[in-house]
């Protein structure tokens, strides 16, 4: 029987054969429809821990700052659809 960091790397490597140039893979993997079961298991068990961490993050937040998160998080998700959005980079626009 496989450990949970055995079957936690074998996805890993699986994955990154499908969409890292690096592995051979091609980041068009994400584009297709439907997508390929393996990106789909891989991005799951890859956030699986996302809700857990950000209920946490807040627990630790005055309601002041859980605005102030929620307004730039939103300015910053609205920004890369913008005409003028520069990959992050030391160069990019300040929010």
């Amino acid at each position: 029987k496989k450990s949970e960091h055995e079957f936690a790397q074998q996805l890993n490597d699986s994955g990154k054969k499908l969409f890292e140039p690096e592995c051979g893979g091609s980041y068009d993997v994400f584009k297709r429809r439907p997508l390929d079961p393996t990106i789909l298991v891989y991005a799951a068990h890859d956030v699986r821990y996302m809700l857990l961490l950000y209920g946490s993050y807040l627990q630790q937040m005055d309601h002041t700052m859980a605005v102030r998160v929620e307004v730039c998080s939103t300015q910053r998700g609205a920004w890369c659809l913008h005409r003028d959005y520069v990959q992050p980079s030391s160069e990019a626009p300040q929010f």
